[in-house]
């Protein structure tokens, strides 16, 4: 099974033009997790996320239509994630049980082909949880030439199912030609993450001798094949490249890491790709920096983007984080509970954050369903202890609807801090002021009570104490 956050891309991008045509997504789910079901997919063009959604029936069944221009890679979600291949059309229709999600989703309708495709390749070679999968493709314990010869028997094997898969499915060339192209794609990546595992705390001033045979393959990468950019697993690729290979290696301390993301992408990339990398940045940058620092930053991606789409998109979002710093605010009529309050009807964000003014408030949203959530426990604890005598609160806003579900999760678990429940009713007013997304996620509330980050660093990220004793200091 999956969740949001450990979701892999797998692009189906062709190059064919489409019109916009109404496309439908039914269907019924078991034992569902909320009551509503979601699709997200990008805008290719702009990368913008895009959310359909709908509520469930009585009976737990859905309908949901929207129009859509492109082909689109989409993540179908209620709780957990599962991944579909959607075009401009479809008419599909999926049953699913919540508890077992991969492990159950089945597909017919116009466009199912390609879906019961990708559900076979995930539990194959994707799910750790799975006794059909084949092997497991990151090994990341081999040696560098091993890993290699491992990665290139998996994805030989990848290609074998898809080419065995569509021998029996005609009639859908070109998913199969981008997915031929991003199996290799994706093959790339692993052998940047071999590295990144092993070398990425090391401060390295050059490549290790043993990683040659690695440092060969990723050399015949094309990192300006600007027609291939619309492939969100090739956008994936050189993004990770800059971040986590050449990064990792390029010996300048003082400059910063987001400004010497810039200068490498600017070396290694071009036209299209350099946009994108810019952009997609951008956008991360902006979700997790303060407007002092993101200044440079603006104005190097206004000197170097070509693309005006890009450019509007950025400048309209850095804009409203100017006025957001200037008036941070917390969500409106966002009401938690607490712990078996029966009485009351809950507390506002707003009075929460009173009650601590003074403190940093570090709010982690999460649900005792969400295992990436629960894997944040250990770290957050570790954060806890070491900042324990500081003026800081850690706050957890679970998201479940089941109240016995979320207290027995405590009772389990017992992460240390301050347990709120929100209020269903009002969990809009939380996700669209944090650009809630998907959990977990966390925010940051400086000690005059306004917010600070929408979206802080997870508890794992050693960025995060950065952040904590930047408005610790304030």
């Amino acid at each position: 099974m999956r969740t949001i956050f450990y979701f892999i891309f797998l692009s189906f991008i062709g190059t064919s033009v489409f019109s916009q045509q109404k496309t439908i997504v039914s269907g019924k789910i078991n034992n569902p997790k909320t009551k509503e079901i979601t699709v997200e997919y990008m805008d290719h063009h702009k990368m913008d996320s895009k959310i359909e959604k709908t509520k469930l029936e009585k009976d737990n069944s859905f309908y949901l239509e929207f129009q859509l221009l492109n082909p689109v890679d989409a993540y179908f979600s209620n709780g957990e994630v599962t991944q579909m291949a959607i075009c401009p059309g479809d008419s599909l229709y999926i049953t699913i049980d919540a508890n077992y999600f991969d492990e159950t989703v089945c597909y017919s309708g116009k466009g199912s082909v390609k879906n019961i495709y990708l559900a076979q390749h995930f539990l194959l070679f994707k799910d750790s949880d799975s006794t059909k999968k084949i092997e497991k493709p990151d090994r990341f314990d081999l040696p560098p030439c091993e890993f290699l010869s491992h990665v290139k028997k998996i994805s030989k094997k990848e290609l074998e199912h898809l080419k065995e898969f569509f021998s029996k499915h005609p009639g859908n060339e070109e998913f199969v030609k981008q997915r031929t192209k991003d199996i290799l794609y994706n093959s790339y990546d692993l052998l940047i993450f071999h590295f990144l595992e092993n070398n990425g705390n090391k401060g390295l001033t050059m490549l290790p001798p043993e990683y040659q045979c690695i440092i060969n393959c990723l050399d015949s990468l094309d990192l300006k094949n600007t027609p291939e950019v619309i492939s969100l697993d090739y956008k994936r690729l050189i993004s990770n490249y800059i971040y986590f290979f050449k990064n990792y290696t390029f010996n300048n301390p003082e400059m910063p890491w987001q400004e010497k993301c810039f200068f490498l992408a600017k070396q290694y990339l071009s036209e299209a790709n350099l946009d994108y990398f810019m952009y997609s940045h951008m956008l991360e940058y902006l979700k997790a920096g303060t407007v002092d620092q993101m200044k440079n930053l603006y104005d190097d991606f206004l000197n170097t983007c070509k693309n005006q789409d890009y450019i509007i998109s950025i400048s309209d979002i850095y804009n409203k984080y100017l006025d957001h710093a200037k008036n941070p605010k917390l969500p409106e009529n966002a009401v938690v509970y607490q712990q078996n309050d029966k009485k009351t009807k809950g507390l506002t964000l707003e009075k929460l954050v009173e009650q601590h003014k003074g403190k940093v408030v570090y709010i982690d949203f999460w649900a005792s369903w969400c295992s990436p959530c629960i894997q944040m426990m250990e770290p957050a604890a570790t954060l806890h202890e070491k900042y324990k005598y500081k003026d800081i609160v850690f706050i957890y806003c679970s998201t479940d609807r089941d109240e016995r579900a979320w207290l027995a999760s405590i009772s389990a678990k017992k992460p240390e801090g301050i347990h709120y429940r929100i209020n269903t009713d009002t969990d809009e007013a939380f996700y669209k002021q944090f650009q809630i997304k998907g959990i977990p996620h966390f925010a940051l509330i400086g000690k005059d009570g306004k917010v600070q980050f929408i979206e802080a660093k997870r508890p794992i990220d050693p960025e995060v104490e950065d952040q904590f004793n930047l408005l610790l200091s304030k």
